[in-house]
């Protein structure tokens, strides 16, 4: 499946602490119900295994919106706490956004990384549910 870069919201981005994925999604509208019609979400795919050699390295990503494009107080639509085991080398996960829920114009991801020494690199990108089961990313383009 070809994806569009504009949709792309991280691309081997690593965290190792808390942060906002590199890119973000204009909808063009100051608000709207951006989620309406086939389940949309963020899907993530781990392209570097996330670290927990300390045991204590906590994950959380959210699909967050914002009128400010560095998404400097977003309002969190979806959160889910992953543990570092469920991210491996090639996993992938998938944030749904309510399809009620009202968008602000920057739709993007937040990293939330704890412990003594949390590390993982993701691509994410924003997508339907039925694209992302097809969904592989490359840490290479290639």
């Amino acid at each position: 499946m070809l994806q569009d870069r504009q949709e792309l919201l991280s691309n081997a981005q690593a965290f190792t602490a808390t942060g906002v994925s590199t890119d973000k999604y204009a909808t063009g509208m100051v608000a709207s119900k951006f989620g309406a019609g086939k389940a949309i979400g963020i899907a993530i795919a781990v392209t570097t295994a996330a670290d927990f050699t300390s045991a204590n390295e906590t994950y959380s990503f959210a699909l967050c919106s914002d009128g400010d494009p560095a998404l400097g107080s977003p309002t969190v639509h979806e959160e889910r706490a992953i543990t570092a085991a469920n991210l491996p080398l090639g996993a992938k996960h998938f944030i749904a956004l309510d399809p009620n829920a009202e968008c602000e114009r920057y739709i993007g991801l937040r990293a939330t990384l704890g412990g003594t020494t949390p590390s993982v690199s993701i691509t994410a990108a924003l997508m339907t549910y039925e694209q992302f089961t097809t969904w592989k990313a490359y840490p290479n383009n290639y």
